[in-house]
């Protein structure tokens, strides 16, 4: 028969604490794989929420943008300093003068869309007619620039008073209104009989002269 152990041997130690290292190392082992399971589970948690973020303000203003664009007539714009909304292309505003004092402002139309800022998405040129009472007829071009944070337009260009508007073409990143003017020495009362070519284009939101 064999002896039995002296438990001060060191197989006897050996048997009895194996077991026990054996089981923290299983316990650290599925601790550090927890971790890299939480670490995974986080970043995926991150990206599904960066896409949520990026459907409702990217995507999202992308389509109100676009949406804008298409029906330009009925949208705000800050013209002149001011925001002036459109409903069905008219704005009339009172001033503080009474009935007297009141300013109208139409959007005429010979839109054209484009991208004219340069960033991939579709902006609109148009012209817009502002008369504040008298006789005289404004006629401003303005330029509605798509962005991720939606729709802003630039300042006004003005063009003339009483112009006869012709046609608006896009090229290359480049607006050109065409018209028809007056002389100098001409009356508003003459036929505006004159063409005239304005070329635009929109740099840091700005709508000025091309070169």
């Amino acid at each position: 028969l064999r002896a039995p152990l002296n438990c001060g041997s060191a197989l006897c130690c050996f048997r009895t604490v194996w077991p026990l290292c054996l089981g923290k190392t299983a316990i650290a082992s599925f601790l550090i794989n927890m971790k890299k399971y939480l670490w995974t589970l986080t970043g995926l948690l991150v990206v599904v929420a960066l896409g949520s973020l990026y459907k409702v303000y990217v995507i999202d203003t992308h389509k109100e943008a676009a949406r804008i664009i298409d029906d330009y007539r009925n949208g705000t714009y800050r013209i002149g300093g001011q925001d002036i909304a459109f409903v069905d292309g008219v704005s009339i505003l009172q001033g503080v003068m009474g009935a007297s004092d009141i300013t109208t402002t139409r959007i005429f139309g010979n839109e054209v869309k484009g991208d004219l800022d340069g960033d991939g998405q579709d902006d609109i040129a148009f012209l817009v007619t502002q008369n504040n009472g008298g006789s005289g007829i404004f006629y401003m071009a303005v330029v509605a620039l798509s962005s991720d944070r939606g729709i802003h337009t630039t300042q006004p260009y003005l063009l003339g008073d009483r112009i006869a508007p012709q046609s608006t073409e896009y090229r290359d990143g480049v607006v050109v209104f065409n018209y028809a003017t007056r002389r100098d020495d001409e009356p508003f009362t003459a036929r505006a009989s004159i063409g005239v070519s304005a070329a635009l284009k929109v740099i840091g939101g700005k709508l000025i002269q091309a070169e």
